[in-house]
């Protein structure tokens, strides 16, 4: 599966991440099982409840790529038995024959047997700042 968004981690369950102000976020999930009668239904499909940042353990991003022919490339998405693979730079994307579909980027259909897929995953600054300032404050009793 194929992750290109932020996340976040509420009372021990991962959920897509919306902020919403310095305090506030919204999370997101499409699993019945993660959810409690808290969760306020969007549509058939997603759940989504207002949290407190305080009560979030980790906000981070999660980005797909692929390894493909010793390169590594970020993978937009998937589609079908392949995966859009794609550059910035004119001189890989001339090497492997990429189409440009924006000023100064480009894309090739890759079939996904080809390409070895990893995730990185970057826990976002601002959000690790905050929650150690609410660590402190709690355990210096500030708050």
């Amino acid at each position: 599966m194929l992750r290109n968004d932020i996340f976040c981690i509420y009372k021990g369950q991962e959920f897509s991440f919306v902020s919403l102000s310095d305090e506030k976020a919204e999370i997101v999930t499409d699993d019945i099982e993660k959810i409690d009668a808290s969760f306020l239904k969007y549509d058939n499909t997603l759940y989504y409840k207002q949290v407190s940042l305080s009560d979030l353990s980790q906000v981070y991003s999660v980005n797909s790529y692929g390894v493909y022919d010793g390169e590594i490339f970020p993978i937009v998405r998937s589609q079908g038995d392949c995966y859009e693979l794609t550059a910035t730079e004119q001189l890989t994307a001339f090497t492997y024959k990429m189409k440009c579909t924006n000023k100064n980027e480009y894309s090739m259909l890759v079939p996904k047997d080809e390409v070895e897929v990893f995730e990185e995953k970057k826990e976002i600054e601002q959000y690790a700042c905050s929650k150690t300032t609410r660590d402190n404050k709690k355990v210096n009793g500030i708050e």
